[in-house]
């Protein structure tokens, strides 16, 4: 281990020491992007006899590009709604499966640098390593099981009112814009990528149209107007631990929470789903997502033609889920084909084409549409 990792360690240690959070051990469980995590061993059982937690430190940059600038607020926003999801109760079960959050114990500040305190899940790994783990316990029935939960849970989230009557939550949450406000150009780049790697696909398309699609798609609000959102739905904070019998998801990461067009966290949700399905030819991934689709109630057409842009623009970021082998021969083939229907979809859904829709694996999100026609 580097001097520098062991320093930073020795730091967190020290950083704890008077607390009810004082740590025997300190060790790196992940490096994210953003933020660095910690597993603690305690020094002392907590009153319900946790010995060990999760901490998050995280800085006004981001952990792997230090260039890039994120307020420190996030953690705070994260330590709020967390704390509010909890108050109120936001968990879901179906069958053998039960999804919440974890419990936030605190936040301890310094000028520069913030480090969260949380309840580790157990036995916990990412719901995106399970469905690519070629020995995945998961059955059929299981991940279908998995996904009707999490559709519940999402739904249940959404119309919480966790903000209704939390107005320090509420302007935190106004103001927490940071990852929303970074997606833009992102998006952008990405999308040009893919029109660069399969300009057929494009052809006779301008790239100021496909930019404008692609701000459309982001910027689509659907009737209910703006809504208390995660975020960052994707596989990989969704974490899955498991015994003999039941399995709990731990929706995990909420420092991205603001209001916004709650069918961007299903949205990304799907497209994540739909990348492993596609991409990396997991099955599995196929049952998670009908699971989804099937417990989470779209409630108009407008949201259902929202919620379909919004998939296929984040499909389009399909290398933060799947990137099949270099050497598969059937990988330029597979991800042509998931361009097309991402672009196909984003197209589509700001088209208001129900019939093409209709033939595709988003045909659920209409059939508990009120009026609508199975």
């Amino acid at each position: 281990m580097a001097a520098q990792e062991i320093d930073l360690l020795l730091d967190i240690q020290s950083w704890l020491l008077d607390t009810d959070y004082a740590c025997a051990a300190v060790e790196q469980v992940y490096g994210g992007s953003v933020n660095l995590t910690f597993r603690g061993v305690l020094k002392h059982a907590l009153e319900d006899g946790t010995r060990s937690i999760i901490l998050k430190q995280s800085r006004g940059f981001m952990a792997t590009v230090q260039t890039i600038a994120c307020p420190l607020h996030r953690c705070l926003a994260e330590e709020l709604i967390l704390r509010s999801v909890s108050k109120q109760q936001v968990v879901s079960f179906h069958e053998n499966v039960r999804v919440r959050t974890p419990r936030h114990y605190g936040t301890l500040l310094r000028h520069d640098s913030h480090l969260q305190i949380m309840e580790e899940l157990p036995s916990t790994r990412t719901l995106k390593n399970l469905l690519h783990d070629p020995e995945t316990w998961l059955s059929a029935r299981q991940a279908t099981a998995v996904g009707h939960a999490l559709g519940k849970w999402l739904f249940g989230f959404h119309h919480s009112g966790c903000d209704r009557d939390d107005p320090v939550l509420a302007k935190t949450l106004g103001e927490n814009s940071w990852l929303k406000d970074d997606m833009f150009p992102m998006m952008h780049t990405v999308v040009e990528q893919n029109v660069q790697d399969f300009p057929h696909l494009f052809k006779g398309v301008e790239a100021k149209i496909i930019r404008a699609r692609t701000d459309a798609a982001f910027m689509m609000v659907e009737e209910d107007g703006m809504a208390l959102r995660h975020g960052d739905l994707n596989i990989s904070n969704i974490v899955v631990s498991a015994d003999s019998s039941d399995v709990l998801l731990g929706i995990i990461d909420w420092e991205a929470c603001h209001y916004g067009p709650r069918q961007h966290d299903l949205g990304v949700l799907l497209a994540g789903l739909i990348s492993v399905e596609r991409l990396c030819h997991k099955d599995i991934a196929a049952r998670v997502l009908d699971g989804v689709l099937h417990s989470y109630p779209v409630r108009s057409e407008d949201s259902a033609f929202c919620t379909v842009a919004a998939v296929g623009a984040w499909l389009f970021l399909w290398p933060w889920w799947c990137s099949p082998p270099q050497s598969s021969p059937s990988r330029t083939r597979d991800v042509e084909g998931l361009v097309e229907f991402a672009w196909n979809l984003m197209t589509r859904g700001l088209e208001r084409d129900k019939c093409w829709i209709k033939d595709t694996v988003l045909a659920p999100l209409f059939d508990r549409v009120e009026g609508s026609k199975k």
